[in-house]
């Protein structure tokens, strides 16, 4: 996946990009989080992420980013050189996928995760899975349409082998 190409990140530094289609790509994790605190502050966000309704501060989104750096594969989400979203996947093969409330609707979760489809497959992983709340239905629906298939009450899971 590494194609070793950089990109300049608006509000960032240069580093290591993943290139894939439409002026999309996935960036190493580094710490930015004046630039992704506001994906976090949305409360339909928190609510679709976490199922709760207080907003990120500073304090939990350093450890929210913390923790999937540690325990996973943490990529940044740029489109057109600026941080969108953020998306990872878990040492226990779970996937998640944030886009920021300003860039949804282009179908820009929809490549993100066709290129962690493709990631997974690189690192041999036999499945990936997805934690989704059932009242989540945009992002039920864009899993299901990459084969996802319900195993339990919110979650969800793509057979790699």
């Amino acid at each position: 996946m590494k194609n070793g190409r950089s990109v300049m990140i608006l509000g960032a530094k240069e580093y290591e990009t993943f290139d894939f289609a439409d002026d999309i790509y996935l960036v190493e994790y580094f710490p930015a989080y004046k630039l992704t605190l506001p994906w976090y502050e949305d409360k339909l966000t928190v609510k679709m992420v976490d199922n709760a309704d207080a907003p990120y501060d500073i304090d939990k989104l350093k450890l929210m980013y913390e923790y999937l750096n540690k325990n996973g594969d943490l990529f940044y989400i740029a489109y057109k050189n600026k941080l969108v979203g953020d998306c990872a996947i878990f040492d226990d093969n779970m996937v998640a996928i944030v886009v920021s409330k300003e860039y949804r609707g282009m179908k820009i979760g929809s490549k993100v995760l066709d290129k962690l489809i493709s990631y997974a497959r690189e690192k041999k992983l036999s499945y990936l899975k997805a934690e989704i709340y059932d009242f989540n239905q945009v992002s039920i629906s864009l899993f299901k349409s990459h084969a996802f298939e319900k195993i339990d009450k919110e979650m969800y899971k793509l057979e790699l082998i």
